[in-house]
C-alpha cells in the first residue's frame, strides 16, 4: 500500500512537470489535466488509510478528557473506533456501489481511454485498507498497554 501511495505521488509529479513543460512549449498534452487529477485521488485517498495505521487522524477530545485519565483512554478508543469503522464501511458500501454502476455503464474517462471503474476503485480499496490499518492501530496499541503492564511488575 506504501508503495501505491508513493508511486502516485511520483506520478502526480511528473505528469504536472510535463503538462507545465509541454504548456510552456506551446503545445499542451490533453491527457495530463485528467491523468494528474486521478492520480491525486489516489494519492490522497491511500494517504488517509496509511494515516490510520498510525492513528494520526484529527480528533475532538474536549468532551472526553472530562472523564478523567483512566476512562479518557478506554472511551477515547472505543469512541475513535466506533466511528472510523462506521465511516469506513459507509464509505465501502458507496464507494462499491459507484464502482459498480461505472462499470455497468462502461464509463470511460474523456482524455484517455480508462475505465472509470478503475479510477473509482480507490474508494472501496481505501476503505479496505482503513479498517485494516485500523485494526493495525488497535493492535500495536494493545501491545504498547501489554509491554507497560509487564514492566510495573
Amino acid at each position: 500500500m506504501d508503495t501505491v501511495a508513493w508511486l502516485s505521488v511520483a506520478g502526480v509529479l511528473t505528469v504536472v512537470l510535463l503538462q507545465v513543460i509541454y504548456r510552456e512549449m506551446g503545445s499542451p498534452l490533453v491527457w495530463t489535466e485528467e491523468a494528474s487529477r486521478f492520480l491525486f485521488m489516489w494519492m490522497a485517498f491511500l494517504g488517509m488509510a496509511i494515516g490510520f495505521r498510525n492513528a494520526e487522524s484529527a480528533r475532538v477530545t474536549i468532551f472526553v478528557k472530562l472523564l478523567g485519565p483512566v476512562l479518557c483512554g478506554i472511551v477515547s478508543v472505543v469512541v475513535y473506533t466506533l466511528f472510523c469503522a462506521g465511516f469506513f464501511l459507509i464509505m465501502l458500501y458507496t464507494g462499491y456501489q459507484m464502482v459498480a454502476q461505472q462499470v455497468m455503464f462502461t464509463e470511460m474517462a474523456s482524455g484517455f481511454p480508462l475505465p472509470m471503474w478503475i479510477v473509482g476503485m480507490i474508494y472501496p480499496l481505501s476503505a479496505l485498507f482503513g479498517i485494516l490499518c485500523l485494526i493495525q492501530s488497535l493492535l500495536y496499541a494493545w501491545d504498547k498497554v501489554e509491554v507497560r503492564r509487564e514492566e510495573k511488575k
